[in-house]
């Protein structure tokens, strides 16, 4: 239930503290983060929080309601890693290889991101996709990472 009503607050583009302010009743970011991390349930306050992610009881306990119109929002979606990476080839900015070289000049320390000039064989070119498939999932940790991080600076900005 945490990583829902986090992923559903990240959609309505609340940080924790205005999620906690719309439940009312003395709810602060602290109670807000307890539930997103599993620690514990908004069981007395399952009404007001279900309302202020704009879901029913039920939605809120027993599961992802279906696919609707997203509410209003303060501002744009932020893309996410892949979103950024597939735009960037598709516009023809960098191709691919580029792409790749450029975050392995940057991230050194990474051994998976070791990218042969010319794959000669079946097995190199599986490689290579598993060594990508290790570079997605790196990056998409780093933007969870870097939003969880601007959601915490959010909160201390809004707290001063």
């Amino acid at each position: 239930m945490g990583s829902r009503i986090r992923v559903r607050r990240l959609e309505l583009d609340l940080t924790q503290k205005e999620l906690g302010e719309a439940v009312g009743d003395g709810v602060s970011k602290q109670t807000v983060r307890n539930w997103e991390a599993g620690r514990s349930e908004p069981t007395k306050h399952s009404a007001d929080l279900a309302a202020a992610l704009q879901w029913t009881e039920e939605e809120l306990w027993a599961g992802p309601p279906p696919r609707r119109a997203q509410g209003p929002r303060r501002g744009p979606r932020r893309p996410t890693a892949d979103e950024r990476f597939t735009d960037a080839v598709g516009e023809g900015r960098s191709s691919t290889k580029d792409l790749l070289r450029q975050v392995r000049e940057r991230t050194p320390d990474r051994p998976f991101l070791a990218y042969p000039e010319q794959p000669a064989t079946r097995s190199e070119v599986d490689e290579l996709r598993a060594r990508l498939d290790k570079l997605e999932a790196w990056v998409r940790e780093q933007d969870t990472t870097a939003t969880a991080a601007v959601d915490d600076a959010d909160d201390l900005t809004a707290d001063a």
